[in-house]
């Protein structure tokens, strides 16, 4: 017999079954396998597999065999996180068992698959003899070979099936070299006989010569280095990038690794976080890099499987013969990709999971590691196009796909070595699709051989785009801190008015090391509790009239961890302080939208958790957290103010004489917190004195302080437990005014460092009045544990109101410049002060709200419950508030429950303490149908009338800026279209507020403050223009023929009206910005307003610049740039674009013969599907006329399939074009309308039913001052009623003399619009001949690249906003609002 002889076994082995899994707990979807091969039996050489059967036929389905690449990793990759039968969700805690649910992109839907761990040493594959683990690729390719006909004697019924290879990345070597091998093989008779049918490879290392040199080209097409970098690359290297060697090339390669840098090479979309810092890279025993912790920090939410961007070969470390270096070794020289396996690791390191895959425990083999590096591995073979040429001549099948955003092994030399093997095209470059949708290209050769692309796909395709890959594939064929164990705990209330719409508000209470149980049971909880009977037994508990949860969804959360109910298995957590107190608080929050509220020492949890949030917020971390502001009562906020407020809280409530108070005053120089001299001591110590046997909670409450130590009784936590005496007094006082300290205490003011626990406090300090006996009865009972889900006392010990087994260290400073930050950015915030507390007194809290600067807007005055006075109010801009709340003491809620309700539900609901004044009251806008909430700055509205005699009348909306209107600048912002509406950019771009589509849609949408509104940082006029666009109108028709210089005269004129309108914003800064057509709008209209100052036109305009996105500005730049930018993205093929360019030469814009006319064509059929305004978003192209729904304007209103796509779009998202269409070139002359251009071309797909819906209903129409739909008809988001001539030429020396005469001007571009691409862009900027003063370079946000810039003299820049695409602000507001306000501010973008 020989060695490959096959044996009769009938069917796999029992013991090979896989009959659970744990983390799952539903039925798998078909049969799993899984055990070990024995190659090689002398040298106990194992290969290990996990073989799914298909779900839908495993008899007949193919078999296909998956490799992952490295070399080094495990196929575990593909199973976990690419395309096995699960998805895997984090376990909780953290480092517990990940939780596994189907996978409907699953490979296994269509076919039997069969994960191996290849070479021996990697993943769970090993051997007894180390020697094993020196290879190569050869000697892999024949391992496996070895390892295939072992397994077909194992499971023979599946020989018949068709058998398929398949991997990705270094598996481009794995993949060629077995298939080889394989054939080999069935040449010689080998048996078992198998029956190989092909192979797939998604971008994979091929060549190193074509994979080398396929970088530049990719880098230039993507737009991340300029066309003047491109140029000077390819001059210095004469094409031959791969192995410079001259040293003019050598250095031009090190200027563009530095432009590239800090880009993902798996995704150049994707956010990376490469750490500057090596004690920042987690490592292992393989010393790979485990976790960038601030990996996935992006707008695009990122589930498990998008967790890594890269771990295959790694960029700048090419596939070169010899020995492959490892990663630890690559480590020295390249920045290696973040990863987290974490899941993967914590899964196949359980012993449990061992057991059930029939994998070797970690005491036998080791750890499973996704990449090891303890193999040695090397590149033997060459080049694999032999390989593939060999395959496909003799008729195997081959898809080479790839992820066309991958910058490790890019699109572009796939495309090339295919192509290069000479084989004729059998089905020309053209889209495919998912969904309707374009999902890439595809080129199909003679020999079965295919290439093609996976749009928007990085370098493990199947991770980026699980739908479309297992579309092609199957069509082809046919807890915040898990490794401790730190667990926070809380308890939610839902609304008892509509939890689904009301705020949800976090409550924190202070202490430090106070449960929030305090505030569950003795503030504001859904119950009151008394005292049980007899005493010691259970409190009764009865519904509280005044809870917090009638108005408001309420978390009350024990943090930090060790506080109250929250635990931590590894007792080091225990060591804390604020800034960590504040982060893990966030961690715990990520699925809540809210507001942050607290008390007493929660004045330092409170701004510095919500300078947390808004930093997760501002990087994009996902779920998006609707944070709306926060409120403080009693909170301490800085050492100094703090400690300084007390001694005049003592004066003003006549609690120390006024000698006492002159005399301090004298002695200590205003010096209260720190004395100076002994004189000073002196005084305080006599006024310690005076005010000793006060309440220092509530001065008017009464305080038992015991003489004798013996009669405070105290806990294992050495806390007094209880003064037997409170309450003896005339004045009934209910359980919930038992405790009238337990705060922040006095005489212990927040200092920097380590904050001392109540026992040290206790040595030095008599400790107010505390009866906690309710809470502590209650908490510690086993079923109240049971029923609140807390672990039982046996399992974290006794619940304690206050505890001091936490350290923690004040580590934030003060509390102030948080505050600032937080206000100026617009979040609201509430400072509230029970005016009878003398442990943080109201007079510190209204010294640090007034020092914040701010101007106030609510001047002090009382505000009312039931008709009486319950407190006093100040307003300042910046929705900053402070109020007094009469008679109450530190914790305002226990003292005053009503009042706290009625301030509460006033502040979350309406915001009704705000008064807005300001001119001209009658275009304020105070109320807009379908917000709730409250505006972060002034709205004013309404029309300028700029031609009286023919009732010419512009409509504008004017947002102030949310930070600093009086000085900061006013931008005019326009609309492109021409005609469309500048409430296109207020309703989804970069307005103040979010929209959602109402239920029915037809019905009012709802609105939501918008975090990334450009009125974070300026003023904004939204302005409709030309007359006859949006909600401007004339009386006169013969107004809306107009042309570009038309426009701009009485946008001119505008502004002059609009300016003496509003004079306080004379001396502001003042910028024209615009996109699309506004290309032409804005530096027209920059022109005649330079025009207008240099006549001495009054009212005098400010202007500083202007900006322009993916703007129109000359027609045959901007025509000849779509084919290069085609090209570059992967979207037309080498071939098509040659033969453009050859039958063209170079001018594709007024193409001269037959020829040309035919490429431009065949090009328009590639591309006739893509979405021109993003070429990555859907859009649906309807092929039936009937099918788009026009209004009376002829206009298609929507396209019902936008936004089917894995990807979720919000509404912002909504529509992906509508200004100037592609192949409508900007010609002089007649503009064509959109019905016009319905008679030739598809219009792309446009949803504006948000905008329509709200814009047309009356109530809103009169909220904003806009004339009703009877006297000027719908509002439509572009509209053909004007007749537009463009006649002003080109834009190019519009801008060179603004430019030239200092004007700053800002070109972007989103790098993703083939409607104006940023091709184009480039090329006429570049064209204005300044000299380069800031060389392209990647720009950042939130430490990632967001796009490039190249600065030029005379103030002009030009950017590109990675990823987003012609309505920049509409893809990427975060980084739209971070570009527009650095470069408003003059600072380095």
């Amino acid at each position: 017999m020989s060695q490959f002889e096959v044996k009769v076994v009938r069917f796999p082995s029992a013991s090979a079954l896989v009959t659970q899994l744990p983390g799952f707990n539903g039925t798998f979807n078909s049969k799993h396998y899984a055990g070990y091969v024995n190659i090689d039996e002398s040298h106990g050489k194992n290969l290990y597999y996990y073989f799914v059967e298909s779900e839908r036929d495993p008899s007949n389905d193919p078999v296909v065999l998956w490799l992952n690449g490295g070399p080094g990793c495990s196929s575990f990759d593909g199973f976990v996180y690419e395309h096995g039968p699960f998805n895997f969700d984090f376990g909780e805690p953290s480092g517990s068992l990940p939780s596994l649910h189907n996978n409907p992109y699953s490979w296994s839907k269509v076919s039997n698959i069969i994960y191996l761990d290849s070479p021996v040493g990697v993943g769970l594959s090993y051997s007894n003899n180390k020697s094993d683990y020196v290879t190569g690729d050869l000697k892999t390719a024949s391992d496996s070979h070895k390892f295939l006909l072992k397994w077909f004697e194992i499971y023979p019924e599946f020989l018949m099936n068709p058998f398929y290879i398949s991997g990705e990345s270094y598996a481009g070597i794995y993949v060629p070299t077995l298939a080889s091998e394989v054939v080999k093989g069935i040449d010689a008779g080998v048996k078992p006989d198998i029956n190989f049918e092909g192979y797939m490879v998604g971008n994979g290392a091929t060549d190193d010569y074509t994979d080398g040199n396929a970088l530049i080209g990719f880098q230039h097409g993507m737009g991340l280095i300029s066309d003047q970098l491109f140029e000077e690359v390819n001059a210095a290297c004469n094409g031959n990038f791969y192995e410079p060697s001259r040293e003019e090339c050598i250095k031009m390669f090190q200027k563009i690794d530095l432009v590239l840098s800090d880009i993902n090479v798996y995704d150049i979309l994707e956010p990376c976080y490469h750490s500057k810092e090596p004690s920042l890279i987690t490592i292992n025993s393989s010393r790979l890099p485990m976790s960038f912790r601030k990996l996935g920090e992006t707008e695009r939410p990122l589930p498990v499987r998008k967790r890594m961007f890269g771990r295959a070969w790694p960029f700048k470390a090419p596939v070169k013969e010899g020995r492959v270096p490892t990663w630890p070794e690559i480590l020295n020289g390249v920045a290696v990709p973040c990863t987290d396996d974490r899941v993967a690791t914590v899964w196949l390191n359980n012993a449990d999971v061992r057991k059930a895959i029939h994998a070797e425990q970690t005491t036998v083999i080791g750890p499973w590691e996704l990449c090891t590096d303890k193999i040695t591995m090397y590149h033997d073979s060459g080049s694999m196009i032999p390989y593939h040429k060999n395959l496909t001549a003799r008729g195997y099948r081959a898809i080479i796909y790839s992820g066309d955003h991958d910058m490790c092994v890019p699109y572009t030399g796939s495309a090339l070595w295919t192509r290069s093997l000479g084989y004729p095209i059998v089905d020309e470059w053209r889209p495919w699709y998912v969904n309707e949708q374009v999902a890439g290209f595809i080129q199909g050769y003679d020999n079965n051989l295919i290439f093609m692309t996976v749009k928007g796909a990085g370098h493990t395709v199947p991770e980026y785009k699980p739908r479309e890959a297992l579309a092609f594939y199957s069509r082809w064929y046919v807890n915040i801190d898990e490794s401790h164990g730190k667990n926070l705990y809380y308890y939610f209330v839902e609304s008892e008015r509509n939890p689904s719409k009301d705020p949800v508000v976090l409550w924190l209470n202070g202490g430090p090391g106070c449960s929030s149980f305090d505030g569950f049971v003795y503030e504001h909880g859904p119950f009151n509790f008394d005292f049980g009977k007899p005493s010691g037994s259970l409190p009764s508990l009865h519904n509280n009239p005044y809870s917090w949860s009638k108005v408001s969804n309420i978390i009350y959360l024990d943090s930090p961890v060790g506080v109250g109910l929250s635990y931590s298995g590894n007792k080091s957590d225990y060591n804390t302080g604020d800034l960590k107190t504040a982060s893990d608080s966030h961690s715990f929050l990520l699925k809540n939208p809210f507001y942050i509220s607290g008390e007493s020492y929660a004045g330092i949890y409170v701004p510095t958790l919500a300078s947390e949030v808004v930093k997760g917020i501002d990087a994009g971390v996902r779920p998006a957290i609707n944070f709306m502001g926060y409120m403080v009562g009693n909170g301490v906020a800085d050492d100094i103010i703090d400690g300084n407020a007390i001694v005049p809280f003592q004066h003003g409530m006549g609690l120390i004489s006024d000698d006492l108070y002159e005399e301090a005053v004298v002695a200590c120089h205003g010096n209260f917190y720190e004395p100076v001299d002994s004189n000073c001591s002196e005084k305080l110590n006599k006024i310690d004195q005076v005010v000793y046997d006060l309440n220092v909670y509530d001065i008017l409450e009464p305080c038992y302080h015991s003489k004798k130590p013996s009669v405070i009784t105290t806990g294992n936590s050495r806390l007094p437990m209880s003064f037997r005496k409170l309450g003896e007094t005339e004045r009934p006082l209910p359980v919930r005014k038992r405790m009238f300290g337990r705060a922040w205490p006095y005489k212990a003011p927040v200092r920097a460092g380590h904050v001392p626990t109540w026992p040290e406090i206790l040595n030095s300090v008599e400790v107010p009045c505390t009866d906690d006996r309710v809470a502590t009865l209650w908490l510690n009972n086993a079923d109240v544990r049971k029923a609140i889900h807390a672990e039982p006392a046996t399992v974290i010990g006794p619940w304690e109101l206050c505890t001091d087994k936490i350290d923690l260290d004040h580590d934030s400073g003060s509390m102030i410049p948080y505050h600032k930050n937080l206000t100026a950015r617009g979040y609201r915030a509430i400072i509230f002060s029970g005016d009878h507390d003398m442990c943080v007194p109201f007079t510190g809290s209204a010294v640090w709200t007034k020092s914040l600067g701010y101007p106030i807007v609510d001047e002090w005055r009382p505000w009312y419950v039931n008709d009486q006075v319950a407190g006093f109010i100040q307003g300042y801009a910046n929705n900053l508030i402070f109020m007094t709340i009469k008679g109450a003491g530190h914790t305002v809620p226990e003292y005053k429950p009503r009042e706290a309700l009625a301030f509460y539900s006033r502040c979350l609901l309406t915001f009704l303490f705000l008064v807005t004044e300001g001119a001209p009251q009658s275009a304020l806008v105070t109320q807009i149908p379908g917000f709730n909430g409250t505006f972060h700055s002034k709205h004013y509205a309404g029309y300028v009338n700029i031609d009286e005699s023919h009732g010419k009348n512009l409509y504008y909306y004017f947002v102030e800026s949310e930070r600093d209107p009086s000085n900061d600048p006013v931008v005019l912002w326009l609309n492109g279209g021409p005609g469309c509406s500048s409430f296109d950019g207020f309703v989804y771009e970069h307005g103040p507020f979010n929209y959602e589509l109402g239920k029915p849609s037809t019905s009012l949408p709802s609105l939501h403050n918008n975090p990334y509104s450009w009125s974070k940082v300026s003023s904004v006029i939204y302005l409709d223009s030309p007359v006859g666009v949006g909600l401007s109108y004339s009386k006169n028709k013969s107004e809306y023929e107009t042309g570009d210089l038309k426009t701009a005269s009485d946008t001119h004129l505008f502004l002059l009206k609009w300016f003496e309108i509003y004079p306080e914003f004379l001396t502001n800064p003042f910028y024209i910005s615009g996109e699309s057509y506004a290309g032409i709008y804005v530096p027209t209209l920059s022109y005649e307003v330079v025009k207008g100052i240099d006549a001495g036109v009054t009212p005098a305009i400010n202007f500083k610049g202007y900006m322009v996105g993916n703007g129109v500005t000359d027609e045959k730049i901007d025509a000849n740039a779509l084919v290069p930018f085609q090209h570059g993205m992967g979207l037309i093929s080498d071939d098509l674009y040659e033969e453009a360019v050859r039958a063209c030469h170079g001018n594709f814009y007024e193409p001269v013969g037959s020829n040309c006319l035919d490429k431009l064509d065949r090009i328009e059929q590639v591309v006739n599907d893509l979405n021109v305004y993003d070429i990555l978003e859907p859009c649906y192209h309807s092929k039936e006329p009937s099918a788009i729904t026009t209004g009376n304007s002829r206009l298609p209103m929507s396209f019902r399939k936008l936004g089917e796509t894995e990807r979720p779009l919000p509404v912002r998202k909504r529509m992906f074009g509508r200004a100037w269409p592609f192949k409508a070139p900007v010609r002089a002359g007649h503009v064509p309308t959109w019905p016009e251009i319905l008679n030739d071309l598809y219009v792309p797909c446009t949803d504006d039913r948000v905008a329509t819906a709200w814009l047309n209903n009356e109530d809103v129409r009169k909220a904003i001052h806009a004339e009703q739909t009877t006297l000027i008809g719908p509002w439509e988001l572009c509209t053909d009623k004007i007749g537009l001539s463009h006649d002003s030429g080109s834009m190019i020396p519009y801008h060179k003399n603004l430019t030239a005469r200092g004007y700053r001007a800002l070109i972007y571009s989103g790098d993703h619009d083939m409607c104006v691409p940023f091709t184009g862009s480039e090329k006429w900027t570049r064209s204005l001949g300044y000299p380069i003063v800031d060389k392209w370079r990647p720009w950042y946000v939130n430490e990632e690249v967001a796009g490039y810039i190249q600065g030029y003299d005379n103030n002009l820049t030009f950017i590109t906003i990675k990823g987003a695409g012609h309505t920049v602000p509409e893809y990427k507001p975060q980084e739209a609002l971070a570009f527009y306000s650095r470069w408003l501010e003059g600072k380095n973008i």
